[in-house]
């Protein structure tokens, strides 16, 4: 089905079709593999997480109270327009 020979999964030992030449792991334990990658990252950078979601709510929040003053500025100058 692929382009590449069948191989047995370094984890399982379950034949597979890999998609890639440097594919070793079934799909199933692929997944498995990525997750625990993950959690590892997550567990040794959780300062850098913290900090960087601190950075984006103060972004947001910023951004929340720009559209809130362009809405007032317009209020502000409707009812201006409606004095002239």
């Amino acid at each position: 089905m692929g382009y590449f020979k069948k191989r047995k999964c370094l984890v399982c030992g379950i034949e597979f079709d890999p998609t890639n030449t440097k594919g070793k792991r079934c799909p199933i334990c692929s997944e498995l593999n990525k997750q625990e990658i993950t959690k590892k990252w997550i567990s040794k950078n959780k300062d850098y997480i913290k900090e960087y979601q601190k950075q984006f709510r103060l972004k947001r929040k910023s951004e929340k109270e720009l559209k809130s003053n362009k809405k007032e500025v317009k209020k502000c100058q409707m009812t201006l327009k409606k004095q002239s």
